[in-house]
């Protein structure tokens, strides 16, 4: 049976087998037609700062204690700690930096699923959003990459969820990232 829970420094090995699972290593190759679609990892240090900070969310989801799925998110403003260059380098609709700058946000940066886990993701994201709304965060931030290539099955799964497209960003490596804003 599929548990979620909060990730400990003790699942750091486990979220980064999944996150192993899905990423994609090189979009100039065929790597890119596998069914992964992280672009940037991140590492175990890193991971274990992300996990040290309690205004951050790390959720798993486990089957039998084995990591098939997890959920990583920082508060908006530790976000931009690791990415200052963020808020300059996006392209938003009107209204948008304002609530980026004056509302309660989370950055939501990965999202994954062991292959044969099929649901996860849903109950994950499901989840997440129920715990934001008791914590009173007022918006979900995330990205989606575009071009190249467009990640449309991730569109579709934060559309269904009521996810908008506002905005974009496109990073020194020429990648150009779907900005997606839910309100809570």
């Amino acid at each position: 049976m599929i548990k979620i829970i909060f990730a400990k420094k003790k699942d750091i090995r486990g979220i980064l087998s999944v996150q192993k699972s899905v990423l994609i290593k090189n979009l100039k190759t065929k790597d890119a037609k596998k069914e992964g679609f992280l672009v940037y990892p991140i590492s175990a240090k890193q991971l274990k700062e992300v996990l040290d900070d309690t205004r951050n969310i790390v959720l798993c989801a486990k089957d039998n204690n084995k990591i098939v799925g997890y959920i990583l998110s920082y508060n908006l403003n530790n976000w931009m700690k690791y990415k200052p260059e963020w808020i300059e380098k996006i392209k938003v609709k009107n209204g948008v930096k304002a609530i980026l700058n004056e509302k309660k946000v989370i950055y939501l940066r990965h999202i994954a699923r062991k292959k044969n886990y099929s649901g996860v993701g849903t109950r994950l994201l499901k989840y997440f959003i129920n715990l934001l709304r008791k914590k009173k965060v007022d918006y979900i931030i995330c990205e989606i990459l575009e071009k190249y290539p467009k990640n449309k099955r991730s569109v579709q799964f934060f559309s269904k969820f009521g996810f908008k497209r506002v905005g974009s960003i496109t990073y020194d490596d020429g990648l150009i990232w779907g900005l997606y804003l839910l309100k809570l």
